[in-house]
């Protein structure tokens, strides 16, 4: 019934690449300490600082990138949600924009769940039929963001909610239905 398109391959990528930068940084102090007498010492302790600092950056970083959600999120197409919409399937659209924009044109059907920086509790949304969040960003971050914090932070089933591929401006595109107005509560 839903595509899964998201996936967060480039994570393993990106701790390869730190790791490189450290060890390069590491070989790079060896390599400086080895040579006195090309360096000047004032230059030579410059450049061991910055390699050092480098490093510490790198360290921090891929532990930083690590503790992140390592929650596998899932989207679904327009054209998919659409399909469950016509058929009246028990699922709950959740527009994430501010409630001006909702107002000013969403999916049909859809509730208002304005988007936080975090969450203080999801009490209107069911954590019995699967939900499909949408918002309209350029990358469908606001949607990842509060898909991911209904997740990890009230510990709802990520095989129950969605991310609207292309969002609100998709929907749009495609000439589907909306509506205006403040829609259901």
């Amino acid at each position: 019934m839903f595509s899964k398109s998201y996936s967060d391959e480039s994570e393993g990528a990106v701790n390869r690449s730190f790791r490189f930068i450290y060890f390069v940084s590491w070989v790079g102090l060896s390599a400086i300490l080895r040579k006195d007498d090309l360096m000047k010492k004032s230059v030579k302790h410059a450049a061991v600082l910055l390699l050092f600092f480098s490093g510490i950056l790198a360290t921090t970083l891929v532990i930083f990138i690590s503790s992140a959600s390592s929650v596998e999120l899932q989207h679904i197409s327009a054209e998919e949600l659409k399909k469950l919409v016509e058929s009246k399937s028990n699922i709950l659209v959740v527009d994430v924009q501010p409630k001006a924009a909702y107002e000013a044109g969403h999916i049909k059907g859809a509730i208002n769940f304005p988007w936080t920086k975090e969450i203080s509790g999801p009490a209107k949304l069911p954590r019995n039929k699967p939900i499909v969040i949408y918002c309209d960003c350029t990358h469908e971050e606001d949607s990842i963001d509060v898909a991911t914090q209904l997740i990890d932070r009230f510990s709802y089933d990520s095989n129950s909610i969605k991310v609207l591929t292309g969002g609100w401006s998709g929907w749009v595109k495609l000439g589907y239905v909306t509506e205006k107005g403040k829609g259901k509560k």
